[in-house]
């Protein structure tokens, strides 16, 4: 029965490092997945478009140039990733920074590190109106509000620290003390 045991799991193992070394390799071969190379080229195409918009007033379309920038974010290795996102996220303005906030929380099941963008970018709008970082945060469930409010206090500390850490004292703490 043991022998059994272990032939299954032998089997498992050899079969799961199988499927992500021709996963790696496909990707080495292949390089970054067609859709995505479609998408970031229809989102350049677009900068021109939005420029043009942005002058003439009119509220801008988002939701096809955030999908891209969440999606190369989440494909990309972490130290890179994350160094790359916070430059892209220095760059964009407040209203683009709130759709990339929630654009990153709908991949929050295609992946973990959909939490992370969604932090830095909570981050960013905190460095630049806690108020509204703070709307963003309480619309959450309880278990996003507790994963996101670290990234919230941080950004806010950045902008105001001394009403940070009495924000942070009085939000978490009811009458009961929980």
């Amino acid at each position: 029965m043991f022998n059994v045991l272990k032939a299954l799991l032998a089997i498992a193992v050899v079969s799961g490092v199988g499927y992500q070394l021709a996963r790696i390799g496909d990707r080495l071969y292949n390089g970054i997945p067609h859709t995505l190379k479609v998408r970031a080229i229809e989102s350049v195409s677009q900068t021109q478009t939005e420029s043009q918009a942005e002058t003439e007033g009119e509220p801008l379309l988002r939701d096809g140039v955030m999908e891209p920038l969440v999606e190369t974010f989440l494909e990309a290795g972490l130290v890179e990733g994350e160094f790359s996102l916070e430059r892209k996220l220095a760059t964009l303005d407040f209203s683009q920074l709130e759709d990339f906030y929630i654009e990153a929380l709908s991949f929050d099941l295609q992946s973990a590190k959909a939490y992370e963008a969604a932090g830095l970018a909570l981050q960013k709008i905190a460095t630049e109106d806690p108020a509204k970082a703070l709307e963003l945060l309480f619309a959450l469930s309880p278990a996003e509000k507790e994963r996101l409010s670290t990234e919230l206090a941080i950004g806010w500390a950045r902008a105001d620290p001394h009403s940070t850490w009495d924000w942070i004292d009085s939000a978490w703490m009811d009458s009961s003390g929980a």
